[in-house]
């Protein structure tokens, strides 16, 4: 796991899109292969995202609005 911060703002980002789309913590955990807790560290900005699991995020976020 990457500790050092994303750039400012992604952890907010990220929980907005997800609350936009009311989806739960433990469900978009779940679809990201991680725990809540981890989810929570991200929107928090205390736990790193790697390049590949911010595209994931991205990717399943936006497959949640078209289904």
């Amino acid at each position: 796991m990457h500790h050092s911060p994303n750039h400012p703002g992604l952890g907010t980002a990220l929980r907005r899109m997800r609350l936009l789309r009311s989806i739960k913590q433990t469900h978009f955990a779940q679809l990201m292969g991680v725990n809540q807790a981890t989810v929570s560290r991200w929107e928090r900005g205390q736990l790193a995202l790697s390049a590949a699991q911010q595209d994931a995020a991205l990717k399943r976020l936006v497959e949640s609005t078209i289904a």
